[in-house]
C-alpha cells in the first residue's frame, strides 16, 4: 500500500490538474490565432503579478474590459484557468458616474490565495503548450523574468519589495579588474561630496555672509512721489552714485528676450549638467545688492518709488505703501484701508505675498504695477494722486540712489595680482612658426 502524500504536494498536483484542462479547454474551443492571443495575454498577466508583488492593480481584473472580454473572458476555459491561478470571482460597486452597471464583475487575487510558485508553474505550463502544439517562436512570447528579491526576508507590508540589486545612479562605483579582484565597491564611500557640491556649499555661505552684512545696515525708504510727466534728475557720479543706463524699456526687453533665448539654446544643445553644475555656474553669477529700488506705477500715471531689501517680503512691501503712503478712504462704504494687488508685466504675473524680493526677481530694481481692488478705486473725480500722501509730492526731488552690487565670486586674476604684489602688464608670447608655415617660407626662398 502506498503512502499518502503530503497535503500541499497533493494540493499542488491538483492545481496543476486543473490548470491542464483549463488549457487544453482553450485549444479544443479556438482557433490558432486565437488561441495564441490568449496565451500571450495570460502570460503578460502572469509576468505582471510576478514582477509587481503586493500591487492591487494587477491582482484585479474586469470582466467588463473589452480587451481581456475578446481574447480571455469569451474563450472557454479562460477564466477556468485564472481560477486554477487563485483569482476568485467577486462584485464590485461602480462609481455612480460610470457607464457600466451599479454592481461589477471582476477577478480579485487576495494575498490569502497568492502562490507565487503556482503563478511560474501556470505561466511554464502556458509556455510548453505555446512552443510544443502552437509551433510559438520565442520572439512571439514575452519575455521571462524572475521574480524581485526582497528587502527583507520577512517583509510587513507589500510595498517593501524591491530588487536589491538595481542600479543607483548617484551611488559611486567602479567596475574594473582591482574591484572584481578584491571583491568590492572601491568607488567613493557614502560620504564623499564632489567639487562641484564642495565648490556650491563655499559660495553659499558667502552669499549668506554678505546678505547679512547688507541686512545689518538698515534700509532708508526714501518715498518719492511723482505725477504725470514728473522724473527725477539723473545721478551725478560725484557722489559715488551710479549713472543712470541710457536703455529703453524695449532694448531692455530686446535683451531679456535674447537671453532668454541663449538659455534655451544650452539647454536643448549643451552638454549634460547635473543640478549642482547648474546651481554653481548660476551663482557665480549672482550679486548681493545693498538695497533695492522698486518703482511702483498707478493707473492714473502716478509713480511711487521706495528702497527695500532683498530679502523682505511683498507683504512687508505691501503694508509700508498702505501705513505709510496712501491716505484714508473718504468714501463711506468702504473701510480706512485701501487694498490693491501687485502684478509685474509684461507678461502679467501677479505677486506672491509671501514671497521675497528675490524670489520674485525683483532685483536690483523693478517696476511693480498697481491693481486696485474694486472696493477701493479711487473717485475718478478726484484730482491725479489724491490717494498718496500730499507731502510725497512736497519733498526735495533728490537723485535717485542706484543698488550697489557685491559679486560673491571674486574675479581670480585679481586675487592672483593681489597675493603676488605685482601690476606688470601681461606680454603677448611670441608664437613659434608653425611646420607649414616654415615649409612655405622655403618655398617663397625666405630664411
Amino acid at each position: 500500500m502506498s503512502a499518502a502524500l503530503p497535503p500541499t504536494l497533493e494540493g499542488s498536483i491538483a492545481s496543476i490538474k486543473v490548470l491542464e484542462e483549463a488549457v487544453t479547454v482553450i485549444f479544443q474551443n479556438s482557433f490558432d490565432a486565437d488561441t495564441k492571443a490568449c496565451l500571450v495575454t495570460l502570460m503578460k498577466m502572469l509576468d505582471a503579478i510576478i514582477q509587481k508583488p503586493g500591487d492591487p492593480k494587477v491582482r484585479q481584473i474586469r470582466l467588463s474590459n473589452a480587451a481581456f472580454h475578446r481574447k480571455v473572458g469569451s474563450r472557454k476555459g479562460g477564466l477556468e484557468y485564472l481560477q486554477a491561478c487563485g483569482f476568485q470571482l467577486q462584485t464590485s460597486d461602480t462609481p455612480l458616474l460610470s457607464r457600466h452597471d451599479a454592481t461589477e464583475r471582476v477577478l480579485v487575487l487576495a494575498p490569502a490565495h497568492e502562490d507565487t510558485s503556482r503563478i511560474i508553474t501556470a505561466r511554464r505550463l502556458l509556455l510548453t503548450r505555446a512552443v510544443q502544439d502552437l509551433g510559438m517562436q520565442q520572439a512571439e512570447l514575452p519575455p521571462y523574468r524572475p521574480p524581485p528579491k526582497l528587502v527583507s526576508s520577512t517583509p510587513t507590508n507589500p510595498n517593501q519589495y524591491a530588487e536589491t540589486d538595481a542600479f543607483d545612479p548617484y551611488v559611486g562605483r567602479r567596475y574594473d579588474a582591482q574591484s572584481a579582484a578584491v571583491g568590492t565597491n572601491l568607488g567613493p564611500d557614502a560620504s564623499y561630496v564632489s567639487h562641484t557640491e564642495t565648490e556650491l556649499q563655499r559660495l553659499r555661505g558667502q552669499q549668506a555672509a554678505l546678505e547679512k552684512q547688507a541686512a545689518a545696515q538698515p534700509v532708508d525708504r526714501r518715498w518719492v512721489a511723482l505725477k504725470p510727466g514728473q522724473a527725477l534728475p539723473r545721478p551725478s557720479t560725484s557722489t559715488g552714485e551710479v549713472s543712470m543706463p541710457g536703455l529703453s524699456d524695449s532694448a531692455l526687453l530686446a535683451a531679456q528676450l535674447q537671453k532668454q533665448q541663449a538659455a534655451a539654446h544650452q539647454r536643448e544643445h549643451g552638454t549634460l549638467t547635473t543640478r549642482a553644475m547648474r546651481d554653481l555656474e548660476k551663482l557665480k553669477k549672482q550679486k548681493v545688492y545693498s538695497h533695492v529700488t522698486l518703482t511702483f506705477q498707478f493707473s492714473d500715471g502716478c509713480k511711487l518709488i521706495g528702497h527695500f531689501g532683498s530679502r523682505e517680503k511683498l507683504a512687508t512691501v505691501k503694508s509700508q505703501i498702505s501705513e505709510t503712503c496712501l491716505t484714508v478712504p473718504t468714501n463711506s462704504n468702504t473701510d480706512n484701508t485701501r487694498d490693491f494687488d501687485l502684478y509685474v508685466a509684461p507678461p502679467r504675473r501677479l505677486l506672491s505675498l509671501t514671497q521675497t524680493l528675490q524670489a520674485e526677481q525683483l532685483v536690483p530694481a523693478a517696476k511693480i504695477f498697481v491693481s486696485w481692488k474694486v472696493s477701493s478705486t479711487p473717485n475718478k473725480d478726484a484730482p491725479v494722486g489724491s490717494y498718496l500722501q500730499p507731502t510725497l509730492f512736497q519733498q526735495s526731488v533728490a537723485p535717485l540712489l542706484f543698488p550697489t552690487g557685491q559679486s560673491i565670486v571674486a574675479d581670480d586674476k585679481k586675487k592672483a595680482a593681489e597675493r603676488s604684489g605685482s601690476s606688470k602688464p601681461d606680454v603677448p608670447k611670441q608664437k613659434n612658426p608653425s611646420r607649414e608655415d616654415d615649409l612655405l617660407r622655403r618655398m617663397m626662398g625666405k630664411r
